[in-house]
């Protein structure tokens, strides 16, 4: 039977429709299944995407990767009141019912779910995760459910264990050996937090492996008053084993080891609940009194900047990246090494080796590069380096009179940004008026939530920040291009990773002159009118109106000074002209920034090359008029 509330509407050659999605009709000329109106509603149906189905294989996820659980909702009714939906936890030994009605509301109200540092309690047991939904529909209150579930293994991130310092050392017999485990963190809790952690010391000689079993169960080493003979090896002769001390900070002097002539490998083991993580150092002893040097690290990478040249040297940021893998740098930022070493004297007859092994899966550590400078300081261009490699720095500090000291740091380069583009459309427009879209996509980098810093260059080589945050589309007010070169120009696009990995693109757009026939001309209202041209800037989001302002004020820049008379006095007007432009876009920036509108850094440092660049410019047309 039809049950379209007025069959009579639709002709007689058409049939009456579902609507998607929905049980109201619509007349359509195709044919098409009966129509129930609005008498009826289905049972809605529920499934969630990306879950394991099964306990013993469970959707596996780290509880820092932003993962994302989504469920479909399939409902079609004329009429819905409310509707409602949850995510709930629950124990995988309970039925359904059980978990419905006992389980743990983690969200509720959306279709996806992402957890968070407040769901931590679940993590490294399988749970059951269900997805419910309620429907009331209809005048007469029908309620409807249903449900799906899956299983779920949420992991904790792993802890980073950490030894300050360099990698391997070279210590004298005498001389105190400092094991600093204080710079490692649960990342889940953050840096400088250091409770629960348990800190558990290792030692062996080179040659000798650790045991594998849990820390606990692996006996504790001293050194005996009489040590064995034969040795039993280990640090102090009598095996391989776990130093007498839990705490982060552990310090013993060369001279109670075995052998005043032999290599020997500290360990560290951090952990808390399941989890655990490790990292080594080796000790070369010798005998004498090598010079104790120590290494500073500086990766520098900017991520806001006002340019004055192709460096980014402003708001420097100087980033010791230490992940799971030691140190972790960023492969396109200069890196600079200094040298340094206890009772340096100006005078001291010392020579610096540097050399840089990468590493090869094959030949293992390959030379790629060995400064032919004996200095102090170390520097590696950024070309020299590939990202997402591991590579060993090698110094080795000669002085006249004294024992040879090696330090050796191994390094991880990051994985950069990656396989992903930025595009702006149109890719031909309008200065000032033309409202283009920037879009970026495809980037990867695993468990990544990515920044986007837009920039354009101006004269003089200032560049101007337009925008930094996470939004990968946004929409620009651009200033003309090049003229040499058919108005077209670079869109700079930096994508960072969150421990400022940087991959930069220029990405091409063509910028015509502003056409004088615009519906709103606002360099006209500006000179004219400038109070109503302010009350528009104030009707814009602030951003956007420093957008604009740049915009015009880099048009202005690059008009040509002359134009098709080629007289002296046609030139001189037009100069005019484009100082009472630039005069006038000044006094509105002051005026703006005197209401203290931007709070953060990106925002200061717009509004700066915005001034730098008026007043930069303003005696350079004062001079020809």
């Amino acid at each position: 039977k039809d049950e379209c509330e007025d069959p009579t509407s639709c002709s007689a050659n058409s049939s009456c429709t579902n609507l998607d999605g929905s049980y109201e009709c619509t007349c359509s000329a195709t044919e098409s299944h009966l129509c129930y109106g609005t008498l009826l509603c289905g049972t809605p149906h529920v499934r969630i995407f990306n879950v394991g189905r099964t306990a013993d294989q469970p959707t596996e996820f780290q509880l820092s990767s932003y993962y994302t659980f989504k469920a479909n909702v399939e409902i079609r009714c004329a009429k819905i009141w409310t509707q409602n939906m949850s995510w709930i936890i629950a124990n995988t030994s309970m039925n359904d019912f059980e978990a419905l009605a006992t389980g743990t509301i983690a969200s509720s109200g959306f279709n996806d779910w992402t957890p968070s540092k407040q769901h931590e309690g679940f993590a490294n047991v399988v749970h059951t995760l269900i997805f419910y939904f309620t429907v009331v529909q209809q005048d007469d209150n029908v309620t409807k459910t249903a449900y799906d579930r899956g299983f779920i293994l949420m992991r904790l991130p792993p802890l980073v264990a950490i030894i300050s310092g360099e990698t391997e050392i070279t210590k004298g017999d005498t001389q105190t050996i400092v094991l600093n485990g204080s710079e490692s963190f649960d990342p889940h809790v953050g840096p400088g937090h250091q409770e629960l952690l348990m800190f558990h010391w290792l030692c062996r000689r080179a040659g000798e492996e650790f045991p594998s079993e849990h820390p606990l169960e692996i006996k504790v080493v001293s050194r005996p008053l009489n040590p064995p003979k034969p040795s039993r090896g280990g640090c102090f002769g009598t095996g391989v084993g776990r130093l007498d001390s839990n705490e982060p900070l552990f310090v013993l002097n060369a001279s109670v080891l075995e052998s005043s002539n032999a290599t020997y490998v500290f360990k560290l083991i951090v952990t808390k609940d399941v989890r655990s993580a490790s990292d080594e150092k080796l000790v070369e002893v010798v005998k004498g009194n090598p010079p104790e040097v120590s290494l500073n690290w500086l990766n520098l990478e900017a991520n806001f900047s006002v340019h004055v040249s192709r460096a980014r040297n402003i708001d420097l940021h100087f980033k010791r990246f230490v992940l799971n893998d030691r140190l972790n740098v960023i492969s396109t930022a200069p890196l600079t090494i200094s040298a340094d070493y206890m009772g340096y004297q100006c005078n001291d007859d010392v020579e610096y080796q540097w050399i840089l092994y990468q590493e090869d899966k094959n030949a293992g550590w390959l030379e790629v590069f060995n400064q032919p400078e004996r200095t102090k300081v170390f520097t590696i261009d950024p070309k020299i380096l590939e990202d997402n490699t591991k590579y060993r720095l090698e110094l080795t500090v000669i002085l006249r009179n004294d024992t040879p000291s090696k330090s050796v740091q191994v390094f991880k380069t990051a994985l950069l940004p990656k396989e992903g583009s930025c595009v702006v459309t149109p890719d031909t427009g309008e200065a000032v008026y033309t409202l283009f879209e920037l879009l970026c996509f495809g980037w990867f980098a695993i468990n990544e939530t990515f920044t986007y810093e837009i920039q354009i260059s101006g004269e003089g080589s200032i560049y101007y920040s337009y925008y930094h945050g996470p939004s990968a589309k946004q929409m620009l007010v651009l200033p003309q291009g090049n003229a040499s070169h058919g108005y077209w120009s670079n869109v700079k696009v930096f994508v960072l990773r969150s421990n400022g990995a940087t991959t930069e693109l220029d990405v091409p757009v063509r910028v015509t002159p502003p056409k004088s026939n615009a519906s709103m001309d606002l360099f006209e209202l500006l000179v004219k009118n400038t109070s109503a041209f302010e009350d528009y800037l104030l009707s814009m989001e602030s951003h956007k109106a420093w957008q604009l302002m740049t915009a015009m004020l880099l048009t202005t820049e690059a008009q040509e000074l002359v134009d098709g008379s080629n007289s002296e006095k046609s030139l001189q007007q037009r100069i005019a002209c484009l100082i009472v432009l630039v005069l006038k876009q000044r006094d509105v920036a002051l005026r703006r920034l005197q209401i203290n509108e931007f709070k953060d850094l990106p925002g200061l440092v717009f509004i700066s090359a915005f001034l730098a660049s008026a007043g930069r410019n303003l005696p350079e047309l004062s001079y020809l008029s």
